[in-house]
């Protein structure tokens, strides 16, 4: 593992495993290399998940994989935050693709906040290849870059896949959740962690999620937000 990791990377398994090993890639290319990624594993995701992690674990000690053996998604991200070491902790899902300097990038935001912030959120790029494809982002309230929690969070699981949250916010709602799901005690789990403190919202592009596998061909709004 990482010696005092910066961030904690949870990467939950929910399923058959389809594009993991470009997540677990874009996570350990980052600019900022103190990291750990746990990537967990369920009942549902079988063992192709566990070979996946292997190739990569073999040589960077930064990554580690755990199974759970239910195949609740809420438990496994839960197994997953118990290991986190790190203060900062993000979600990253099977086949998105993080941007080169995205945890740095967040970093910084947060630490032009101060202490008070508990949760930062970027820019995201829903890929289609078939549909059209649609910029993800948050409102600031002001200038001074905070996330207007006057507007209602209506997707949490978007949100996630953007955000960087302090360890300490997750671990102080002392309730379970499902970083992929949409059920409405997510919802309520993800207005208690704002509330905890100041959320403030980065400009910068932190990834991109593909809505749809099976990518045929290149496009060239995708390469200007990855090169962003």
């Amino acid at each position: 593992m990482s010696t005092n990791p910066k961030v904690s990377v949870i990467l939950t398994v929910p399923s058959a495993p389809q594009n993991l090993k470009r997540a677990i890639a874009s996570v350990l290319k980052q600019s900022m290399s103190h990291l750990e990624l746990i990537v967990v594993g369920t009942a549902n995701s079988g063992y192709g998940a566990e070979a996946a992690v292997a190739e990569f674990s073999e040589s960077d000690s930064r990554v580690q994989y755990v199974r759970c053996e239910s195949s609740d998604p809420a438990e496994a991200s839960a197994l997953g935050l118990s290991m986190a070491s790190a203060a900062w902790v993000a979600f990253q899902r099977d086949g998105d693709e993080w941007l080169l300097g995205r945890l740095a990038n967040q970093l910084a935001c947060a630490e032009r906040q101060g202490d008070h912030c508990y949760l930062v959120v970027g820019r995201l790029l829903q890929y289609m290849p078939v549909a059209r494809t649609y910029m993800r982002y948050w409102h600031a309230a002001t200038d001074s870059g905070r996330l207007d929690q006057a507007m209602e969070i209506s997707d949490f699981p978007v949100l996630l896949q953007a955000a960087l949250i302090r360890r300490s916010a997750l671990v102080n709602t002392g309730a379970m959740f499902d970083p992929q799901g949409s059920v409405p005690e997510n919802f309520e789990w993800c207005r208690r962690v704002i509330a905890q403190g100041g959320a403030a919202v980065s400009n910068e592009g932190v990834a991109v999620t593909y809505v749809s596998s099976g990518i045929k061909k290149p496009n060239h709004y995708l390469e200007l937000f990855r090169q962003a």
